[in-house]
């Protein structure tokens, strides 16, 4: 029998051989698709600083002015009033008097200055504000917030004080008598209201102008910030001519006729062009009842506006000259020019007290009178001017007018 020996080639099972490609190109695979993920994790990263780097730069640049949160004594904070709700209420304040104002061009001007919102409350609370962390960063590298507001409150013997700064300005203080029960509401509620108006005087004093002079009517308040204003506007002789036409106004008001027209006189020096000052001296003429010349006054300063001047000021000198049609005895002309300055600038407060005061003269229509009086007050006519009006007093003592007012007071 013939030995048989195994034949390597043949009984040794084959391997199977991969095939050259397949191995390398899973490697490959894998590395492009680590290489990706490497990738578009560093452009999240990039993205994520790019978009931190606009956010803190636009904060840093950002014009707007911001209240910090208020210091105030421990007492405060246990009753309530935490430096946060005091920030918080100066702010509502200021929105209150700038909607009070009327004034569609202060408005304007005010916002475009401040991005809607020109005061707004850096809340402090759990953990440290994003605001306080890019202040910080600011800092480091040499950039300073400019419009930041700072502020303290202390009790000193009987009186509450507030100090306020807006930044870049000199410090003011306020005071305010404690009420003897010890409630803290009423003084703050003053506190509150001086700093409102001071930061209004430091950031916006167009508005603080239109708020003095057409909700409050108040001259004295007028006079007051019209030479704070000639300090500040000094050499800007345009400026300085509309704050004397705002100082004749304030004048106007405590009825110091003469006085004002000296001022009109002042201001004219400044510049012949300002529509303002021939309009406040048509109030000059209209008290004086030189109602004639009021009028041609009133018909100059029409004149005398600018294709850039608000509808606000056209509205303004549309309600004047109802005034003085008014006193001519041209009731019908005089309703006419009120609905034509209502219809220029509906938010114009004073055209409605005018239009109402119009109704109840020549149209003995009360109904209307009391509608149009209410929309002066919700527009923003301070309610306390009615008592200091003499057109007004023979209706004090009708219930509706007692009821109404007691609404409107503050």
């Amino acid at each position: 029998m013939k030995d048989t020996q195994p034949n390597p080639e043949q009984d040794v099972p084959s391997k199977q051989i991969p095939a050259p490609g397949r191995s390398f190109s899973i490697l490959r695979l894998e590395e492009r698709v680590t290489a990706i993920f490497s990738i578009m994790a560093k452009l999240f990263v990039i993205s994520v600083l790019i978009v931190a780097a606009v956010f803190v730069a636009r904060e840093l640049s950002d014009s707007s002015y911001y209240i910090q949160n208020i210091e105030v004594p421990e007492a405060f904070q246990q009753a309530g009033f935490s430096g946060n709700t005091i920030a918080t209420r100066i702010s509502r304040k200021l929105n209150e008097i700038i909607q009070r104002a009327s004034t569609v061009e202060s408005a304007i001007s005010y916002a475009s200055a401040s991005a809607k919102s020109d005061v707004s409350v850096d809340l402090i609370g759990v953990g440290v504000p994003i605001r306080g962390i890019i202040e910080l960063i600011g800092n480091a590298v040499g950039i300073y917030r400019k419009n930041k507001i700072t502020g303290e409150i202390t009790i000193e013997g009987n009186t509450m004080v507030l100090e306020l700064e807006v930044i870049g300005e000199k410090p003011e203080r306020f005071e305010a008598p404690l009420d003897s029960s010890g409630n803290w509401g009423v003084p703050l509620k003053t506190l509150v209201t001086d700093a409102a108006e001071t930061i209004l005087k430091y950031t916006n004093d167009d508005v603080l102008n239109a708020y003095y002079g057409n909700a409050l009517q108040n001259g004295e308040k007028v006079i007051r910030l019209s030479k704070f204003r000639l300090e500040r506007y000094k050499g800007n002789r345009e400026k300085e001519a509309s704050v004397y036409a705002a100082w004749a106004q304030g004048l106007v008001h405590q009825k110091k006729l003469d006085e004002a027209l000296v001022k009109v006189e002042e201001g004219l020096k400044y510049s012949t062009e300002e529509h303002r000052l021939y309009n406040v001296w048509a109030n000059v003429l209209r008290g004086q009842k030189k109602f004639e010349e009021s009028l041609a006054k009133r018909r100059l300063a029409f004149a005398k506006l600018k294709p850039t001047d608000s509808k606000k000021r056209r509205a303004v000198i549309m309600s004047g000259m109802a005034s003085t049609m008014g006193s001519l005895g041209y009731g019908d002309s005089a309703i006419y020019y009120l609905d034509k300055a209502i219809e220029i600038d509906p938010d114009l407060s004073t055209a409605y007290y005018n239009q109402s005061l119009h109704y109840l003269r020549h149209k003995h229509d009360t109904t209307r009178f009391f509608e149009l009086l209410e929309t002066s007050l919700v527009k923003g006519i301070d309610a306390g001017f009615i008592y200091r009006d003499d057109d007004m007093k023979g209706m004090l003592s009708d219930q509706r007018m007692v009821a109404l007012i007691r609404r409107f007071e503050e």
